[in-house]
């Protein structure tokens, strides 16, 4: 175990100060005091301190681009919905105006109000 903060040593909790019987001052453990372990190579502390550094570095750098994938994806997604459902709409619409006038035939003619029904009809078909 070890100290999950440093406290310094100007107040009345000092913290991570080595002593002569080989103890820690530590106000996350009872009675304030942990033992350190077996001693350990400086060198091999660094390195594997290093090493975490540039694992979690690496990490970070994964999670921040696997959210920026997931945002452009889902943008150029929506883009491409968006613009496939205006289509679609256009083309049923289409579809709709031209077989209602395909109906009135001649009839449309001499009567706007038989045209103006026909839209109407149309567009009600189309939209719900």
């Amino acid at each position: 175990m070890a100290c999950e903060r440093p406290i310094h040593s100007h107040d009345g909790k000092r913290g991570w100060i080595h002593t002569s019987s080989g103890t820690y001052r530590c106000p996350t453990f009872p009675f304030g005091w942990a033992d350190p372990g077996k001693p350990r190579d400086i060198e091999a502390v660094i390195e594997a301190a290093a090493a975490e550094a540039e694992a979690e570095g690496r990490q970070n750098g994964y999670d921040e681009g696997f959210a920026d994938g997931k945002a452009e994806g889902r943008d150029d997604g929506h883009q491409e919905g968006v613009a496939e459902g205006r289509q679609q709409m256009h083309d049923e619409l289409t579809r709709a105006l031209t077989s209602f006038l395909a109906e009135l035939g001649d009839r449309v003619a001499g009567d706007p109000a038989v045209v103006r029904r026909a839209l109407v009809r149309a567009w009600n078909r189309v939209t719900p």
